[in-house]
């Protein structure tokens, strides 16, 4: 029996919806991306879920990071606020001390401000390991919640905006020109 001959177009159609189901398990993973800018650093916790050095805090306590994209995924990201030797948290176990940090030296609040010109998603939750502090993030360009929350922290702040500081270091202001904060699905 002669079949006819698949046509070219067809055959690159049915390639690329393989590789878009085939991709869509990864999706998550591109969603926990964060890129430090200023004295925080990026490390893993025994279980893989992501681990922020949190900068020094100034002198009114508030630890101030920039990153150019911050997205939480659905494994969670646990910002490192911690001084002792090994520190227990609810995402990822055991965690070492923060090397930013001096002890007495806990930061009392940290902002996480985006610079860069994408929206964040938060699709897990946000741990402070250590001392709690509470924790603002802020993205002038929005922010969409959609299973995010918070453990370890009494005040969280979302904000589509851009923090002012004091000349102390302290919180003067938000800036709000643009953006939104969307909750969605899992809230």
């Amino acid at each position: 029996m002669h079949q006819p001959p698949v046509h070219f177009t067809y055959r690159l159609l049915s390639y690329l919806v393989s590789a878009i189901i085939a991709g869509q398990p990864l999706l998550p993973a591109v969603g926990a991306v964060i890129t430090p800018q200023n004295g925080a650093g990026m490390d893993k916790a025994a279980n893989g879920v992501p681990v922020v050095n949190i900068a020094t805090p100034n002198g009114a306590g508030i630890s101030h990071n920039r990153f150019t994209d911050y997205n939480v995924g659905k494994e969670g990201l646990i910002l490192n606020n911690a001084t002792g030797k090994l520190n227990p948290t609810q995402l990822g176990g055991l965690i070492q001390n923060n090397p930013n940090l001096k002890a007495g030296g806990e930061a009392k609040g940290i902002i996480n401000e985006v610079t860069g010109g994408n929206r964040s998603l938060l699709q897990g939750y946000t741990e402070v390991a250590g001392k709690a502090a509470n924790v603002m993030v802020a993205n002038p360009y929005g922010i969409t919640c959609d299973g995010c929350g918070f453990i370890n922290t009494p005040h969280a702040t979302l904000t589509p905006g851009r923090p002012v500081m004091n000349a102390d270091g302290s919180l003067q202001a938000l800036e709000v020109t643009e953006g939104s904060i969307t909750i969605n699905g899992a809230g």
